[in-house]
């Protein structure tokens, strides 16, 4: 392969392969950073570029060494394409190695984390993380291996062609396998932001390890296949290339060697003009239709969107677990799906955060959360809400949510604090909870009963405590966030302790037992309620 490739040479390089291995890298980078994500970026136009540019000049040189080696065009797609194979391979391993490095060495490591922990950090610390980045490369791979018959293409029409049904058909299959992980993704990671091929597979939780094993073994396979099908397209090109050249071609090869150098070098500057013109038309009707159509969409929903107004908004700054309000009532987070937003239900308006504005138009446009509603008539949901847009949750009643009961079936019994942290720098684990004891839950409820929920007691209390249930611990700890099952909520306020709302106060052994549970002192406590009782004891003498 080294003898054909010191035989054949290279082609004349011309600015306008220049140009076209540029915009082809661009163009291929941004597909795979928008639609695959995670393997694409730098080092993927550094593959294409280098790729695409040096095998080009070789697949078009002019020189015949079919005198030299006993060679068919078959033969030589093989060995360009091997070369195409092995340029992208090699820059692109290269240029990621050096952008992870340069970013483990420079300011993405500022927690000073040794090499292996950082690449975990990245990487993911399970084979069941790192499956997913394979199966990202995998793809890219794919949509850069598909590529090659343009190597090889000479017209500019198919050149056009066939770049745009190769990414229609790699868009498709992406958008295949993000449905068929949606189907796996758990409710509660919907509210985080996902959008690529990568996203999805890092959030969907396949049930066993020997399905990630066949995954990639059937797109391994996948892989091989389409190199056969791109060696065999490239094989009919190319062949067809070195055929006796028709008339009108050998009659426009005569007008081109009759003309002189400086008529040559002014038809090559008019044609560079004329590809540069048609490129950027082209983006400017993409931009220009992108933009059309954004703002007929935006005209169809500017009377909807223009009435929403904020009808709801959070209760606490604990948005995952803490409960929020709407139409005077209290709603709490569940683990339901009910995708009202897309199965016809009314929106309500937005649902803000605690102390959060919905009206500027920053919000409306990056954030957006809408309250739904179910269809009318739709009695099984009738004390349900959804929220949609930028993040997403589910809402039940808290009166419903009482009557259930859903927590007598768990066994783990939970305390988040209002700043709970999903994940923190030094690791997925979630920091800011408690765990409690079952008989503790239940003497609270054996004591207070069936808690009334009053939103107004949520306006100035000093510190907020969720109280939720699960099954196991798995569900508190995991790399998801479940909702669990709502028990009840714990308000402070002026050093006092309440289940619920302000007119049940924790005390004697079960206040005794929470300040233990979270870290306090039950003398202090009782030296600040004696404090308090003295000072209204001289407010009330001297007003006597």
């Amino acid at each position: 392969m080294l003898r054909y490739f010191q035989l054949k040479g290279r082609g004349e390089e011309t600015e306008i392969h220049a140009v076209a291995s540029l915009l082809l890298a661009t163009y291929c980078m941004i597909f795979s950073n928008e639609l695959i994500g995670g393997m694409g970026g730098l080092p993927m136009w550094v593959g294409v570029m280098l790729s695409y540019y040096t095998m080009r000049l070789i697949a078009m040189s002019k020189s015949n060494i079919c005198h030299t080696l006993p060679i068919g065009c078959k033969k030589e797609i093989d060995y360009i394409f091997v070369g195409y194979i092995l340029f992208f391979g090699i820059s692109w391993g290269i240029v990621k190695i050096m952008v992870v490095v340069s970013r483990m060495i420079g300011w993405s490591n500022l927690n000073g984390m040794s090499p292996g922990e950082y690449i975990d950090s990245i990487y993911g610390s399970s084979l069941l993380e790192r499956w997913a980045y394979f199966i990202a490369w995998i793809t890219v791979a794919a949509f850069a291996i598909s590529l090659f018959p343009l190597v090889v293409i000479k017209t500019k029409k198919f050149f056009a062609l066939y770049l745009l049904v190769d990414s229609g058909i790699f868009f498709i299959v992406c958008k295949i396998i993000v449905v068929i992980c949606g189907r796996f993704l758990p409710q509660k990671n919907r509210r985080m932001h996902i959008k690529t091929l990568l996203d999805y597979m890092l959030v969907c939780h396949m049930p066993r390890r020997l399905v990630a094993v066949g995954i990639i073994s059937g797109m391994l396979l996948g892989l091989f296949f389409i190199a056969l099908f791109v060696r065999k397209i490239s094989q009919i090109v190319y062949a067809s290339r070195n055929k006796i050249y028709s008339e009108k071609r050998i009659k426009k090869l005569k007008e081109y060697i009759s003309l002189t150098s400086e008529e040559k070098r002014i038809l090559k500057i008019r044609k560079i003009k004329i590809t540069v013109s048609i490129v950027f038309a082209a983006f400017c009707l993409c931009i220009g239709l992108f933009r059309f159509c954004k703002v007929i969409k935006k005209d169809n929903q500017k009377g909807k969107e223009d009435s929403y107004v904020k009808v709801g908004e959070c209760l606490t700054k604990d948005e995952a677990f803490g409960p929020m309000c709407y139409n005077g009532k209290v709603y709490v987070p569940v683990d339901d799906t009910f995708n009202f937003d897309k199965n016809g239900g009314t929106p309500l308006g937005y649902l803000a955060y605690k102390n959060q504005n919905c009206h500027t138009q920053i919000y409306k446009m990056t954030i957006g959360n809408i309250l739904y509603k179910p269809q009318d008539g739709n009695d099984e949901f009738k004390n349900c809400l959804e929220m949609s847009g930028a993040d997403y949750n589910s809402y039940k009643l808290v009166d419903s949510v009482q009557k259930e009961a859903l927590y007598k079936q768990d066994n783990v019994f939970v305390l988040w604090d209002e700043d709970w942290i999903n994940e923190t720098s030094y690791g997925a684990d979630k920091t800011g909870y408690t765990i409690i004891e079952k008989g503790f839950v239940e003497r609270l409820i054996q004591k207070f009963g069936e808690i009334q929920y009053n939103p107004k007691d949520f306006e100035k209390y000093d510190t907020y405590f969720t109280l939720r249930s699960y099954k196991d611990m798995k569900s508190v700890n995991g790399t998801e966030i479940l909702n669990g099952n709502w028990v009840g909520c714990i308000l402070v306020k002026d050093n006092k302790f309440y289940f619920g709302n302000y007119k049940n106060q924790i005390n004697g052994l079960e206040l005794k037992e929470l300040l233990d549970i979270i870290g306090g002192n039950i003398k202090e406590t009782e030296k600040n309620l004696k404090k308090n009782n003295i000072f209204l004891d001289e407010k009330k003498e001297i007003a006597h």
